[in-house]
């Protein structure tokens, strides 16, 4: 949701950039709206229905975007030697507002799609329906393992203050944030790539963007917030309306802007909130909601101290240090080992409840049978959606022996484990996942060594449903590859 219209209020200060200018760098990638954006590939009907339920989604479900997520951001780094983070939300309670509009727009979605008779108009509904919870960010995390180039990390709470923290420790000249999120700025991410130029058939803007430096908002003489500070700035984001406080009636972005330039101009080096709020109750008209002051507080809270990961020591800490007194506990706790918290940004704990995830591996990826039905529909869905799959059967030779020399590599690492509990997650998905690669290849061998044609939606099934997952080999496997 955002600040309705801020994104667009950028547009005089941003500048066309080819990705090449941070070669050799860091991508950080805002993993949400990239899944949102692949979401279509997925069955939305099935998962709107599973979480209408309430009922836990398996990785087949989430799968094939998590999968057209890594060969975009993939493909658009080619050739640059860039490293690909994939940063993923966590905990995300403290958006209130947000969230209850979403929940309610979601059920109101499904509702009208459950009563749509048109096919076509009843899956897009569906696909607003859909959250992207907790299993994606499994699935996702889970997809990237031991994958050379691209990695993905989990928030403690919000992606948008974790890609602040990262923008921070990161090399600014070197690093920088994709994401469509204008609300990136105000958590004080250093340089924000926006509408990123994903499809290799868009010659014009393949590996381009609106590249936004922060310092170009309050410093560049076109910009529409120059001169104002940053605290300046998250205050007209509450009083236009955020994800954290609703806002002021009648009050937008260009309004917000001058009632705070004026509170500026009026208390210059003193501005506040409660100056503000003053400003507004006795010299204008609007009126001010009933908590309003509390409220936006909690949102400046929220905008500025979120709880992040530092990636350097594996501590939680502060996106900027609170002022004494400041009540921020609201934000979550920073305390957490080093272990814990790292588990946390592996992915390994749910950054939830900070526990391993409730379910086990083995209810998380389904049985055979369950699995290969799923990707015969997705292949299907990838087709109807103009994605192109890799069929060629030398490829997959060379890549059935690449997974191989993988499963050797990794195979002595979980025997070891296997010693000290042979119940471990990690112990079980390896025994499953490669007794399907097994009766994969022997498929794959016997049709080759009849010469009978394979039935192609199979034969490509079974290397997205099996091949694909495994660690360093995901991205070269035959798979759905944007045009």
């Amino acid at each position: 949701m955002g600040v309705d219209g801020l994104k667009k209020s950028y547009d005089s200060i941003t500048k066309k950039v080819h990705l090449s200018k941070f070669r050799g760098g860091k991508l950080v990638v805002d993993a949400s709206g990239l899944l949102y954006k692949y979401l279509p590939l997925c069955d939305v009907e099935e998962i709107a229905r599973s979480q209408n339920e309430g009922s836990p989604l398996t990785y087949n479900q989430v799968e094939p975007c998590i999968s057209a997520v890594i060969s975009a951001v993939l493909q658009v780094t080619k050739g640059l030697d860039m490293e690909v983070i994939l940063v993923a939300d966590g905990d995300r309670s403290n958006k209130v507002t947000a969230n209850s509009s979403r929940s309610s727009s979601r059920q109101d979605a499904f509702n009208k799609a459950e009563a749509e008779q048109d096919e076509q108009k009843a899956r897009k509904l569906f696909q607003q329906a859909v959250s992207i919870g907790k299993e994606f960010v499994r699935g996702l995390i889970y997809a990237c393992e031991d994958k050379a180039g691209v990695t993905a990390v989990q928030s403690p709470y919000e992606a948008d203050a974790q890609l602040s923290k990262l923008s921070e420790v990161y090399d600014s000249e070197k690093c920088v944030v994709v994401s469509n999120d204008g609300d990136l700025p105000v958590q004080g991410v250093r340089n924000v790539l926006f509408d990123l130029g994903l499809k290799k058939s868009d010659t014009a803007n393949f590996q381009c963007a609106k590249l936004l430096c922060v310092d170009d908002v309050f410093n560049h003489d076109k910009s529409p917030y120059k001169d104002l500070t940053q605290i300046m700035f998250c205050c007209i984001c509450v009083l236009a309306g955020c994800d954290y406080c609703g806002g002021i009636n009648g009050v937008g972005l260009a309004k917000a802007t001058a009632l705070v330039k004026a509170v500026s101009d009026d208390n210059v080096g003193r501005f506040s909130l409660d100056l503000l709020c003053t400003h507004i109750s006795e010299k204008t008209t609007f009126v001010l909601p009933e908590d309003f002051r509390a409220d936006a507080q909690r949102a400046l809270y929220t905008y500025r101290h979120q709880v992040v990961i530092d990636p350097d020591d594996f501590k939680l800490k502060h996106l900027t240090p609170p002022s004494t007194g400041a009540d921020v506990s609201f934000l979550g706790s920073c305390e957490g080992n080093e272990s814990t918290v790292r588990e946390i940004y592996d992915g390994i704990r749910d950054a939830n409840t900070r526990e391993e995830w409730e379910d086990s591996s083995r209810d998380f990826f389904p049985p055979p049978d369950e699995n290969l039905e799923h990707h015969v529909k997705a292949i299907a869905a990838a087709r109807k959606e103009g994605m192109a799959l890799v069929d060629s059967r030398e490829k997959i030779a060379q890549l059935v022996a690449e997974v191989k020399q993988i499963r050797d590599t990794k195979k002595a690492e979980i025997e070891a484990l296997r010693l000290i509990n042979p119940n471990h997650p990690d112990v079980i998905a390896f025994d499953w996942r490669w007794t399907e690669f097994d009766k994969m290849i022997g498929i794959f061998r016997e049709g080759r060594e009849t010469d009978e044609p394979l039935d192609k939606d199979m034969i490509d099934a079974w290397v997205l449903a099996n091949m694909k997952r495994y660690p360093g080999a995901a991205i070269n496997i035959c798979k759905v590859t944007i045009i």
